[in-house]
């Protein structure tokens, strides 16, 4: 899955290192007001809310610059509007150079030493280098209650992602990201006995997902598959559209739409379809490319391993649809 390339992490709002407070004075200080604003406005987790939180986390770190944990999901904030970003194509370096600056300003400073489990996290998360492995699992030992470290250990597929996973969403059950990737973990461990039973029913935990946080892409594509695969043509086709309002550069949500089209005899919609998925299929393979030989050269080589597995699926996407679109072609032409 497209979105699955790219290291989509929502980070606890309520933690870092210390619990976030709940409930607050009625005569709580402004900048303990922004910090529950901004709180609010992340756990939204789409690019908009991000862009709040990051409004609200700057004025309340410049209101009381000693809370290190308003300077800390100011930092990630950034890193998760510019992975938002990225993933759409649009200019994400200055959120990564920012927060970077922000994290390396948090480590030397005495007073933040007690966020530690939450540096080494963010660090990971804006750059993994040789070490990823050492930081997340020294930031599990200090701090095993949150949620986003057993995700992250999950995601950067570091350790046991079996029980990463599942610890997770014990620990954090009505996280969107987190229900999201349990039901691709659900999905492909029960693969084989849907194929075997001839059955496939939609995994609670996308539905779930979208429960929790509307308009996100990969869910809703997910659920269309599942529908396609039971049968539910239109439903199907329907959660496609709704992907491409979401996010018009999902090269997989145009190819199975296109499909689908094809399917019904209607050739030009599905060659337009199967045409878009190609320019984005060889923009994402150009842009990937480019990152793994990065990777590779300073010795990442694990990075660089998962970046070119990452590009057998877009390649595969991309051989598919050129054939769609070359069948399109040859039916529209009968």
């Amino acid at each position: 899955m497209n979105r699955g390339s790219v290291l989509v992490v929502l980070i606890l709002a309520s933690s870092c290192g210390h619990k976030a407070q709940t409930k607050l004075p009625s005569a709580s200080p402004e900048h303990e007001l922004l910090y529950r604003g901004g709180l609010e406005a992340f756990r939204q987790a789409t690019p908009e809310g991000y862009r709040q939180a990051i409004d609200a986390f700057r004025k309340a770190s410049t209101l009381a610059p000693s809370r290190c944990e308003y300077s800390l999901h100011l930092a990630e904030s950034l890193i998760l509007l510019a992975q938002e970003q990225r993933y759409n194509w649009e200019e994400f370096e200055p959120r990564v150079s920012e927060a970077v600056g922000i994290i390396d300003s948090i480590q030397r400073a005495a007073e933040c030493a007690t966020f530690e489990p939450f540096v080494d996290r963010l660090r990971t998360l804006s750059g993994p280098g040789r070490d990823a492995l050492g930081m997340v699992n020294r930031a599990i030992e200090l701090d095993p209650s949150d949620a986003m470290n057993w995700y992250v250990l999950w995601r950067l597929n570091l350790g046991n992602s079996q029980e990463a996973i599942l610890r997770a969403v014990e620990l954090a059950p009505d996280l969107p990201v987190i229900q999201y990737e349990l039901g691709n973990y659900r999905s492909g461990s029960e693969a084989g006995v849907r194929t075997r039973s001839g059955t496939q029913s939609a995994p609670a935990e996308y539905q779930e997902a979208l429960r929790y946080k509307l308009n996100y892409s990969d869910a809703e594509y997910a659920l269309g598959m599942v529908f396609y695969q039971d049968g539910n043509v239109d439903q199907a086709l329907t959660q496609y559209d709704k992907v491409l309002t979401i996010n018009p550069q999902y090269p997989d949500a145009y190819l199975s739409r296109g499909s689908i089209r094809a399917q019904r005899r209607q050739f030009a919609d599905a060659i337009t379809d199967d045409t878009r998925a190609i320019e984005i299929y060889q923009r994402q393979i150009s842009e990937l490319e480019g990152e793994a030989q990065k990777s590779e050269s300073i010795g990442l080589t694990r990075q660089g391993k998962a970046k070119r597995k990452r590009l057998v699926h877009i390649e595969d996407g991309l051989q598919r649809a050129r054939e769609f679109k070359t069948k399109a072609e040859e039916e529209a032409g009968r």
